[in-house]
């Protein structure tokens, strides 16, 4: 058995007989439509991060999700902090006690 030849129109096999039979204008009509499918389906892939498009013009489709529960805020376990270190009292040149003459609270001496 011998296969027919097919033809790929807007991503879809039809016997060549078969477009042949179809008249010009409908060829025409199809040939725009897939072009235009095939330019559309090539901006669907496209968002904030890939294209000029404004992160605030970005469709909800095409937005990442954020995870969430993925950490608590402010510093991670096992996070190097970058707190600022004491001076021994033995390298510093002077030192000057700083006590508060009010209560912050209830404001008696």
């Amino acid at each position: 058995m011998e296969m027919e030849e097919k033809v790929t129109i807007g991503g879809v096999e039809i016997p060549r007989s078969d477009w042949e039979q179809t008249p010009g204008s409908v060829k025409a009509i199809v040939q725009s439509l897939s072009e235009r499918l095939a330019e559309i389906e090539e901006r669907l892939g496209l968002n904030s991060e890939n294209s000029s498009i404004p992160p605030s013009k970005q469709t909800v489709q095409g937005k990442k999700e954020k995870k969430s529960g993925s950490g608590k805020r402010g510093g991670q376990k096992g996070h190097k902090g970058f707190g600022r270190k004491l001076y021994e009292v033995s390298e510093c040149s002077e030192v000057v006690e700083h006590k508060p003459t009010k209560c912050k609270h209830c404001q008696s001496e």
